[in-house]
């Protein structure tokens, strides 16, 4: 992802809206050599409710650690897993609980205007074939 770009989910739409450089080092127990950013997500769900969430990217003694930020409320759990410096891309992981998806039909009623007429037709075909039947009978017996 790049800054601005959307995912969709299965009940809401989440936006990467920024970067946060300006992080409480002190839960994460960071010295000041230590990097730690956060992805600033704006999350919209199908009733136009809006969440925020901030998954961590951490780089603590030259190992890369994530903190998983979670919205209870929509089933989503949200990672923060990867910078790119060189193409300006963002690696965001998103999963959501299985209860989300909800099984629906959709169903389109479309409106024929020329529906008598298609049944007007069926009707003379088979009044016809049955003149024609009744025909060829009584033409048999002569």
């Amino acid at each position: 992802m790049s800054l601005g770009d959307t995912i969709s989910t299965s009940n809401s739409l989440i936006v990467l809206t920024g970067l946060n450089k300006d992080i409480d080092r002190e839960p994460y127990g960071l010295a000041e050599k230590d990097i730690a950013v956060s992805a600033q997500l704006e999350i919209v769900d199908v009733n136009k409710k809006t969440f925020h969430s901030e998954p961590v990217f951490i780089i603590k003694n030259n190992a890369v650690f994530t903190q998983e930020a979670s919205v209870d409320e929509l089933g989503l759990r949200l990672g923060f897993k990867k910078i790119d410096p060189d193409s300006g891309k963002f690696e965001i992981t998103v999963a959501e609980r299985k209860e989300n998806k909800r099984e629906f039909i959709i169903m389109k009623a479309i409106v024929f205007p020329g529906i008598n007429l298609l049944w007007t037709g069926c009707i003379l075909m088979i009044v016809g074939t049955l003149i024609a039947i009744r025909k060829r009978i009584a033409d048999s017996r002569r």
